[in-house]
C-alpha cells in the first residue's frame, strides 16, 4: 500500500481548497447578478408605473381645458411633473357636427415613456358644444 508522503497530502488538501472556493466564488457572483437584475426589474417596473401615472394626469389636463372651454386645441408643451414629465397633443379633424378631435397624451418617467390616446366626437346641441367618448387607446 502507498502512503501519501506529506507533500502529497498537502497538494491534495491545496486542491479541494481550491475547488471549494472557485465554488464559493460562483455562487457570490451569482447571487450578485442575479440581486442586480432583479433590482433593474423593480426599477423599471416603478418607472413604467410612473410613465403610465404622468400620461393620465397629462390627457386629465387636458380634457379639463377641453370642458372649460370646447374650441381649445393648443395641446401643452413637455411640463415637469413628479418623478418626470408629460406632453399633450390635441388635432381635430372635421367641422361642423360631425367634427371630432383626438388628444394624444404622452408620460415620461426615468427614461420610460407610455402613450394614450382619447378621440372625441362633437355633439351640438341647442348652440352648444359638448365633447364626447368616441374611442380610448
Amino acid at each position: 500500500m502507498h502512503t501519501p508522503t506529506p507533500r502529497q497530502h498537502n497538494q491534495l488538501g491545496g486542491i479541494a481548497l481550491r475547488v471549494v472556493l472557485i465554488f464559493v466564488t460562483f455562487v457570490a457572483v451569482g447571487g450578485a447578478i442575479f440581486w442586480l437584475l432583479q433590482s433593474f426589474q423593480a426599477n423599471q417596473e416603478r418607472h413604467q408605473r410612473k410613465a403610465l401615472e404622468n400620461c393620465e394626469f397629462g390627457l386629465q389636463q387636458a380634457l379639463e381645458k377641453l370642458s372649460a372651454n370646447p374650441g381649445w386645441t393648443q395641446g401643452l408643451g413637455k411640463t415637469a411633473c413628479e418623478d418626470g414629465s408629460f406632453q399633450v397633443s390635441v388635432s381635430g379633424l372635421g367641422d361642423g357636427d360631425t367634427a371630432s378631435l383626438t388628444v394624444l397624451a404622452q408620460g415620461w418617467s426615468g427614461g420610460v415613456s407610455r402613450a394614450k390616446k382619447y378621440v372625441l366626437r362633437r355633439v351640438v346641441s341647442g348652440g352648444d358644444t359638448v365633447w364626447t367618448q368616441a374611442y380610448f387607446e
